[in-house]
């Protein structure tokens, strides 16, 4: 069984390499098909080798794969730095899952201005891509309602800060992304 499942890999590795996805992209793809067919130290290790080739899609991934305890046990803490290194490299999905940390105190101190923070960028982000459907407002205006009016000033400059240093979204077809 692990061999068939070594031989799917790469396989499927190959097969996406012929049609003209870098190496890295094959990878992260690989990795998503091993992961969705339970096979998930294939996928962990995978992702990895994606993550290295500057696919940060990948980093999301081993973030859920830590939450949930997927290929090893749950470490709620590489979790989230691997959600923090996906946010700071552009990816919407890990600044709205880092929002959702804060705003609950699930895997991270509770701290309602560093969600208030991660909801207005994966709403920007989410809009800049043209996928202003899938942006959190909802969630930041019920976060935005419970701080001060001094808060949301701080918070909105600090987004707009981050905002300039994180790069371009990793599913971006128009600014250079993973995905292009």
């Amino acid at each position: 069984t692990a061999l068939r499942r070594t031989i799917a890999v790469l396989f499927s590795i190959l097969a996406l390499s012929w049609f003209g996805l870098s190496l890295g992209n094959a990878e992260f793809c690989s990795g998503r098909w091993a992961n969705q067919r339970g096979w998930h130290k294939v996928a962990k290790r995978l992702f990895y080798q994606a993550a290295g080739k500057d696919d940060y899609r990948a980093f999301f991934e081993l973030g859920v794969m830590y939450e949930k305890g997927h290929g090893g046990p749950e470490y709620m803490k590489m979790a989230g730095a691997c959600f923090l290194m996906a946010a700071n490299h552009g990816d919407p999905c890990a600044h709205e899952v880092l929002a959702h940390k804060y705003e609950t105190g699930s895997g991270a101190e509770r701290n309602l201005m560093r969600a208030y923070i991660r909801y207005l960028v994966a709403s920007d982000i989410f809009r800049k891509e043209g996928l202003g459907a899938l942006a959190p407002t909802k969630d930041a205006a019920r976060v935005g309602r419970q701080l001060t009016s001094h808060q949301l000033r701080v918070a909105e400059k600090s987004a707009k800060d981050l905002m300039r240093t994180i790069g371009p979204s990793p599913y971006s077809l128009r600014s250079g992304g993973a995905v292009s």
